[in-house]
Protein backbone atom coordinates (compact mmCIF):
# COMPACT_ATOMS: atom_id res chain seq x y z
CA UNK A 1 0.00 0.00 0.00
CA UNK A 2 2.87 2.32 1.03
CA UNK A 3 4.56 1.58 -2.24
CA UNK A 4 1.55 2.34 -4.00
CA UNK A 5 1.05 5.80 -2.51
CA UNK A 6 4.67 7.09 -3.48
CA UNK A 7 4.92 5.42 -6.69
CA UNK A 8 1.93 7.92 -8.09
CA UNK A 9 3.01 10.04 -10.59
CA UNK A 10 2.62 14.07 -9.23
CA UNK A 11 0.01 15.49 -10.65
CA UNK A 12 -0.01 18.80 -12.25
CA UNK A 13 -1.68 21.12 -9.19
CA UNK A 14 0.91 19.05 -6.90
CA UNK A 15 3.25 20.59 -8.70
CA UNK A 16 2.23 23.90 -9.21
CA UNK A 17 1.55 23.76 -5.29
CA UNK A 18 5.01 23.20 -4.45
CA UNK A 19 6.48 25.72 -7.02
CA UNK A 20 4.42 28.35 -5.58
CA UNK A 21 5.73 27.11 -1.80
CA UNK A 22 9.21 27.49 -3.27
CA UNK A 23 8.70 30.88 -4.55
CA UNK A 24 6.98 32.56 -1.75
CA UNK A 25 10.18 30.84 0.48
CA UNK A 26 12.50 32.41 -1.84
CA UNK A 27 10.72 35.85 -2.38
CA UNK A 28 10.35 36.27 1.35
CA UNK A 29 13.70 34.60 1.69
CA UNK A 30 15.64 37.94 1.65
CA UNK A 31 12.98 40.29 3.32
CA UNK A 32 11.47 38.86 5.49
CA UNK A 33 12.81 34.86 6.60
CA UNK A 34 16.60 35.89 6.84
CA UNK A 35 15.81 39.44 8.57
CA UNK A 36 13.34 37.90 11.23
CA UNK A 37 15.89 34.86 12.10
CA UNK A 38 18.85 37.65 12.59
CA UNK A 39 16.67 39.87 14.82
CA UNK A 40 16.75 42.57 11.98
CA UNK A 41 13.03 42.84 10.52
CA UNK A 42 12.17 46.18 10.80
CA UNK A 43 8.36 45.91 9.52
CA UNK A 44 5.06 47.03 11.67
CA UNK A 45 3.74 44.28 13.59
CA UNK A 46 0.96 43.74 11.30
CA UNK A 47 3.24 42.26 8.93
CA UNK A 48 3.59 39.36 10.94
CA UNK A 49 0.05 38.93 11.24
CA UNK A 50 -0.52 39.23 7.24
CA UNK A 51 2.41 37.08 6.34
CA UNK A 52 1.04 34.17 9.40
CA UNK A 53 -2.68 34.37 7.22
CA UNK A 54 -0.59 34.24 3.68
CA UNK A 55 1.69 31.58 4.24
CA UNK A 56 -1.04 29.45 6.34
CA UNK A 57 -3.05 29.99 2.50
CA UNK A 58 -0.12 28.96 0.80
CA UNK A 59 0.60 25.76 2.92
CA UNK A 60 -3.20 24.82 3.44
CA UNK A 61 -3.03 25.05 -0.66
CA UNK A 62 -0.29 22.92 -0.85
CA UNK A 63 -1.38 19.78 1.63
CA UNK A 64 -4.88 20.48 0.34
CA UNK A 65 -3.66 19.52 -3.36
CA UNK A 66 -1.38 16.64 -1.83
CA UNK A 67 -4.86 15.33 0.31
CA UNK A 68 -7.11 14.87 -3.02
CA UNK A 69 -3.57 13.88 -4.85
CA UNK A 70 -3.42 10.54 -1.84
CA UNK A 71 -7.13 10.21 -2.21
CA UNK A 72 -7.81 11.58 1.23
CA UNK A 73 -10.96 13.76 0.13
CA UNK A 74 -12.63 13.26 3.74
CA UNK A 75 -9.89 15.18 5.12
CA UNK A 76 -9.52 17.74 2.26
CA UNK A 77 -13.16 18.80 2.95
CA UNK A 78 -12.64 18.75 6.42
CA UNK A 79 -9.68 21.09 6.39
CA UNK A 80 -11.27 23.17 3.50
CA UNK A 81 -13.25 25.59 6.03
CA UNK A 82 -9.76 26.92 7.52
CA UNK A 83 -8.92 28.09 3.77
CA UNK A 84 -12.40 30.93 4.26
CA UNK A 85 -10.78 31.56 7.36
CA UNK A 86 -7.44 32.00 6.32
CA UNK A 87 -8.61 34.18 3.00
CA UNK A 88 -10.43 36.74 4.98
CA UNK A 89 -7.25 36.88 6.92
CA UNK A 90 -5.26 38.06 4.27
CA UNK A 91 -8.02 40.26 2.90
CA UNK A 92 -8.02 41.88 6.23
CA UNK A 93 -4.21 42.22 6.61
CA UNK A 94 -3.62 43.27 3.12
CA UNK A 95 -4.70 46.43 3.83
CA UNK A 96 -2.31 47.70 6.49
CA UNK A 97 0.71 45.93 4.77
CA UNK A 98 -0.37 47.93 1.89
CA UNK A 99 -0.74 51.31 3.73
CA UNK A 100 3.13 50.05 5.58
CA UNK A 101 4.62 50.19 2.08
CA UNK A 102 2.65 53.38 1.28
CA UNK A 103 4.21 55.11 4.39
CA UNK A 104 7.54 53.05 3.97
CA UNK A 105 8.02 54.62 0.55
CA UNK A 106 7.03 57.97 1.00
CA UNK A 107 9.74 57.87 3.80
CA UNK A 108 12.25 56.65 0.72
CA UNK A 109 11.09 59.85 -0.77
CA UNK A 110 9.80 58.30 -3.60
CA UNK A 111 6.71 61.08 -3.30
CA UNK A 112 3.39 60.12 -5.03
CA UNK A 113 4.65 57.30 -6.53
CA UNK A 114 4.20 55.45 -2.71
CA UNK A 115 0.80 55.32 -3.41
CA UNK A 116 0.16 53.46 -6.67
CA UNK A 117 0.80 50.03 -5.24
CA UNK A 118 -2.38 50.62 -2.94
CA UNK A 119 -4.39 50.07 -5.73
CA UNK A 120 -2.67 46.97 -6.73
CA UNK A 121 -3.30 45.89 -3.19
CA UNK A 122 -6.53 46.30 -2.70
CA UNK A 123 -8.02 45.21 -6.17
CA UNK A 124 -6.21 42.19 -5.88
CA UNK A 125 -7.23 41.17 -2.10
CA UNK A 126 -10.58 41.68 -3.89
CA UNK A 127 -9.89 39.73 -6.52
CA UNK A 128 -8.36 36.81 -4.12
CA UNK A 129 -11.44 36.50 -1.84
CA UNK A 130 -13.95 36.73 -4.67
CA UNK A 131 -12.18 33.49 -6.23
CA UNK A 132 -11.89 31.83 -2.89
CA UNK A 133 -14.89 32.52 -2.23
CA UNK A 134 -16.27 31.76 -5.87
CA UNK A 135 -14.03 28.02 -5.37
CA UNK A 136 -16.31 27.38 -2.05
CA UNK A 137 -19.61 27.43 -3.59
CA UNK A 138 -18.14 25.61 -6.61
CA UNK A 139 -16.57 22.83 -4.46
CA UNK A 140 -19.36 20.51 -6.18
CA UNK A 141 -17.91 20.54 -9.25
CA UNK A 142 -13.84 19.20 -8.42
CA UNK A 143 -12.97 20.88 -11.48
CA UNK A 144 -14.27 24.57 -11.12
CA UNK A 145 -13.12 24.50 -7.26
CA UNK A 146 -9.55 23.76 -8.28
CA UNK A 147 -9.36 25.84 -10.78
CA UNK A 148 -10.71 28.90 -8.72
CA UNK A 149 -8.70 28.06 -5.96
CA UNK A 150 -5.36 27.78 -7.75
CA UNK A 151 -6.20 31.24 -9.25
CA UNK A 152 -6.60 33.19 -5.87
CA UNK A 153 -3.52 31.33 -4.82
CA UNK A 154 -1.83 32.78 -8.09
CA UNK A 155 -3.26 36.28 -7.53
CA UNK A 156 -2.27 36.38 -3.62
CA UNK A 157 1.55 34.86 -4.26
CA UNK A 158 2.18 38.19 -6.56
CA UNK A 159 4.62 39.64 -4.21
CA UNK A 160 6.65 36.67 -3.97
CA UNK A 161 7.48 36.70 -7.74
CA UNK A 162 7.95 40.20 -7.40
CA UNK A 163 10.39 40.04 -4.92
CA UNK A 164 12.65 37.26 -6.28
CA UNK A 165 14.57 40.38 -8.17
CA UNK A 166 16.25 40.73 -4.68
CA UNK A 167 18.35 37.23 -6.00
CA UNK A 168 19.69 39.36 -9.10
CA UNK A 169 21.72 42.54 -9.89
CA UNK A 170 20.69 44.27 -12.20
CA UNK A 171 20.97 48.08 -12.36
CA UNK A 172 23.35 47.91 -9.93
CA UNK A 173 27.16 49.29 -10.78
CA UNK A 174 29.75 47.00 -11.93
Amino acid sequence: MKAELHSKKLSFYLIIAIIMLLVVLAGFSKTYIIPIASNQFLGHKVLHLHGFFTFSWVALFVTQTALIHYSKQYIHRKLGFLGLFMATGVLITMIPAGLFGVERDLKLGLGESSYSALLGVIISGVLFLSLVISGVLKRSNPSFHKRLILLATIVVIWPSWFRLRHFFSIGSKP
